[in-house]
Order: C-alpha cells, then sequence, then structure tokens
C-alpha cells in the first residue's frame, strides 16, 4: 500500500471513530420494559423521559408561523426501539399530542398531521396509524391551546417483546392577506400497554411434579396393602 492509500486509509477510520463517538444510544426504564434512542436523533421531539408506561417529549422550537399568504410547514422525525423485561409483553401502543396558537384573521389556519408506525419485530407484525387536526381563524385575535384529534389513536393487539416504532409529526400554518397564524407542538405522549405474561414451567418442574406423585401412589399403595 502506497503512503497516500495508507493516509487517506488513516483519515478514512479517524472519521469514523468521531462519528461514532459523537452518537450514543440512551436507555429509559418503565415498567415492565425500556425503550432506546440515539440521542443525535431528538429533532424537534426533544429529550424524552419515561414514567411508569408513559413516554413524555417537551418539545422545543417545533412552532410555524404564516402571514401574508407564506405557508409554513415543519416535519420532525424519531425513532426509537422497545423490549418488554422478562416475563412481560407489549400489547398496545397510543399517542397523544397537543400545543398552542395565536391566530387573527379569516384566512388563517394551522393543523398538525402525524403517522405513527409499529413494528413488531418478533412476529413481523406492521401497524400504521395517522392522526389530524386542523384549525381555522376567526376575524377576532385569538390564543389557547389544542390537541391532535387522536381519540382512538391506538395500535392494539400487539402481543410483541420487541417494537420499533417511528413518530413522524407535520405542523403546518398558512395565513393570506393581513391574516396571521403561529402555532406550536408543545408536547408528544405515547402511552404502552404492558401485560404479564403467565410463568412457563421448566421440564425439571414437571419431573418433579411427576416424581412427587408417583410417590404418593406408591404410599398409597403400600398402605393399602398392609391392611
Amino acid at each position: 500500500m502506497t503512503l497516500k492509500l495508507k493516509l487517506l486509509a488513516a483519515a478514512i477510520a479517524g472519521a469514523v471513530v468521531s462519528a461514532s463517538a459523537g452518537a450514543a444510544t440512551v436507555s429509559l426504564v418503565g415498567n415492565g420494559f425500556s425503550v432506546s434512542y440515539d440521542d443525535t436523533l431528538n429533532s424537534l421531539f426533544g429529550t424524552p423521559t419515561l414514567i411508569g408506561n408513559l413516554l413524555s417529549f417537551s418539545p422545543s422550537g417545533f412552532s410555524v408561523g404564516s402571514g401574508g399568504g407564506r405557508p409554513a410547514l415543519l416535519d420532525a422525525v424519531l425513532d426509537f426501539q422497545v423490549v418488554a423485561a422478562d416475563g412481560y409483553r407489549l400489547d398496545s401502543v397510543s399517542l397523544f399530542e397537543g400545543g398552542s396558537y395565536t391566530i387573527a384573521g379569516s384566512d388563517a389556519s394551522f393543523g398538525i398531521a402525524s403517522v405513527l408506525n409499529v413494528a413488531a419485530l418478533d412476529n413481523g407484525g406492521l401497524t400504521t396509524l395517522g392522526g389530524a387536526g386542523s384549525f381555522a381563524g376567526s376575524p377576532f385575535l385569538s390564543a389557547g391551546s389544542w390537541r391532535s384529534s387522536g381519540d382512538g389513536f391506538t395500535a392494539a393487539g400487539l402481543s410483541s417483546s420487541l417494537l420499533d416504532i417511528t413518530l413522524d409529526s407535520t405542523l403546518f400554518a398558512n395565513a393570506a392577506g393581513s391574516s396571521f397564524v403561529k402555532a406550536s407542538l408543545d408536547t408528544a405522549q405515547i402511552t404502552f400497554g404492558v401485560a404479564q405474561v403467565p410463568p412457563v414451567p421448566e421440564p425439571e418442574a414437571y419431573l418433579m411434579l411427576l416424581t412427587g406423585l408417583g410417590m404418593v401412589g406408591m404410599a398409597a399403595r403400600r398402605r393399602a396393602a398392609s391392611r
């Protein structure tokens, strides 16, 4: 290998090591399961927290504004893995999103569209959920909170020990003329349904049971013979 090729190989190896060093897998532990994700891929969802069965996000800077006929759109994607602990299985996944807004003028509107892909890696199942909500303005200035129309936004009957989940949310706004709108995604919550799996007796347990029954039978026969 020439000197130039050696230097090039060393540079590539150094770049790979540097890239790997910058990424870290973060694991969070809940009730009967754990969640893992790459901390470099948080994007606009922010750093999640896991308490019990609820994975919560506090988005930072996930907001859009529009006025004068200039529409705005912002999209964020996050991928993470969910692993059930021994003796548990993952049965369902539900999504809720909400935020705040300021809107003025009847020609202003904003909306949220989300897609949740849930892949059960141990049984080959794939569930795709979609939820959306749109909100229109009025002639007067108003501000408040909004929530996605996510009632029933749930994947059920998964019965899996290993899930790969991708959350893709898009926030958009559009205002024409003198109308104006600004909206933000302030919270996203994913709730996991977890169930305990009844323990399966080991073969040794069956053997001990059969041995015990055999000994009881022998003792009964001996008592009967001695009478």
